[in-house]
């Protein structure tokens, strides 16, 4: 990595002088966790922001933690089959796991780079459940997902660990009686450096979620099994200050996109973000399955890339012996899908750079992949 000038990524959270006043809120009140006055503030707010009740929004220590919780608080039979995708990253496979389902992986839409309900219905009869992951914050059909529910009975769960602001901004990635988990990592679009968001119709049930994050008490006691996934107040203090500058945040991820979108536009590739939505990732497709050698000849210059979910949560050894369905798309994916360097601060001389070398890379092995088809 010594020789990495141009880094893949670099997050940016708030700068400490926009925390500290919530930091000064902490010192007053000497309450540090176990839903305190600023996670109650951020919960708040954060409902105003997605024009949802106060209730229908939780904050949690981690959106990895949130995706066990809510499956456990759904009481799904245990051992039961989870469909999920395998080309996601691993932290999807691991909350269902540590929910006591056995993950299924499903193959995604070539499109859509997620699963449809069209995959999984054949399935019906196998799995309890469905996790679909929003790729990269991409939007999901909400709508779609509501009509399999009701239509099988099956429980549906929506990992849209980058999704912060496409469910703001599209009108099918609603909120709804379907749980949607959201990450508030310092990867993500929006940060807090750990954290994790649902947000859910069922008021009910998501209180009983909250309840379990505190390891199952209320103020009568102990109902149900629970765990230690509470956002603290110091998290809560970044989330505020996040929220104070996001509308500045956002139009600077739009404003990359678009840049780099721009300079994308000659070169052979599909991009996959969308200038509707902010998001913190720049993944682009190949033509043709060398994205090993794609990334060994940007990372020989000094430009970092990488396969941002590795080989899928498939391939890796933990999960390789679990049930699936033949993954052609997903491994097709896996070879031909790359993440260029994408942060807040990269100049546009970077940019340019990157993408002359991507160029570079493109006319030397897709060229050779000819030649092996041939």
């Amino acid at each position: 990595m010594s020789n990495i000038r141009i880094p893949v990524m670099r997050p940016l959270l708030p700068k400490a002088e926009f925390i500290f006043e919530y930091l000064k809120e902490i010192d007053k009140t000497r309450w540090y966790s176990n839903f305190g006055p600023l996670v109650t503030d951020f919960e708040t707010r954060i409902a105003k922001h997605f024009g949802v009740d106060a209730e229908e929004v939780c904050g949690f220590s981690n959106a990895t933690q949130a995706l066990a919780l809510i499956t456990r608080a759904l009481n799904i039979p245990r051992g039961s089959y989870c469909a999920l995708p395998g080309w996601t990253f691993v932290a999807t496979a691991g909350a269902v796991y540590n929910a006591d389902l056995v993950p299924f992986f499903i193959d995604v839409d070539e499109k859509t780079w997620a699963i449809e309900p069209e995959n999984v219905i054949q399935f019906k009869e196998k799995i309890s459940t469905v996790v679909v992951v929003s790729p990269f914050g991409a939007p999901i059909n909400i709508k779609k997902w509501q009509d399999f529910k009701a239509k099988t009975g099956i429980n549906v769960i929506i990992d849209a660990a980058a999704s912060f602001d496409s469910i703001a901004s599209f009108r099918e990635f609603e909120v709804t009686d379907i749980p949607i988990i959201v990450s508030l990592h310092a990867t993500k679009p929006f940060g807090t450096g750990e954290g994790g968001l649902v947000l859910w119709k069922d008021k009910e049930m998501l209180f009983k979620a909250k309840k379990m994050s505190n390891f199952g008490f209320t103020p009568e006691g102990l109902i149900v099994r629970g765990s230690n996934a509470k956002m603290s107040e110091y998290c809560a203090a970044v989330g505020l200050a996040e929220l104070d500058g996001w509308n500045n945040k956002r139009t600077q991820w739009i404003s990359l996109i678009e840049k780099y979108t721009e300079k994308l536009a000659d070169v052979n590739v599909e991009v996959w973000p969308s200038v509707e939505y902010a998001t913190s990732t720049m993944n682009v497709k190949l033509k043709y399955p060398v994205a090993d050698d794609v990334i060994n000849h940007l990372m020989s210059k000094g430009i970092e890339s990488r396969r941002w979910w590795r080989k899928g949560c498939h391939n890796f050894e933990p999960y390789k012996d679990f049930p699936r369905q033949p993954l052609v798309v997903s491994n097709k994916l896996i070879d031909s899908v790359i993440a260029l360097p994408f942060w807040l601060g990269i100049t546009d001389e970077e940019i340019k750079e990157v993408v002359n070398t991507l160029k570079e890379a493109i006319s030397i092995y897709y060229n050779s992949s000819l030649k092996k088809v041939v």
